[in-house]
């Protein structure tokens, strides 16, 4: 397959451990800076080409700025802009890469 033709797909959960995914990011530089916690239940995600999407239940909540653009969410329901602009309602996310 050529690298336009390529389909990945990623799935979380399945087993109790690894049910609940959780996170805290946290970043400051001067060309930009952003907090983000992050809780996902399973999720699956599948990216075709420039194209990705993500169903799942999350509740990411935070924001970050900077060169590589500007990302806000809360309770997993907000929007990316920049090398991959998306939107994201409830951890469900569909994006779009321009570079």
């Amino acid at each position: 397959m050529s690298k336009e033709q390529q389909l990945r797909f990623r799935g979380h959960g399945g087993n109790d451990e690894e049910l609940v995914h959780r996170g805290d990011e946290e970043s400051a530089s001067l060309v930009g800076t952003g907090a983000m916690a992050r809780a996902e239940i399973a999720s699956v995600s599948a990216k075709a080409g420039p194209f990705g999407v993500k169903v799942g239940l999350g509740f990411d909540t935070g924001a970050s700025a900077g060169l590589d653009g500007v990302e806000a969410k809360v309770l997993g329901t907000g929007f990316s802009v920049g090398p991959r602009t998306g939107v994201a309602v409830l951890g469900n996310e569909a994006s779009c890469s321009v570079m």
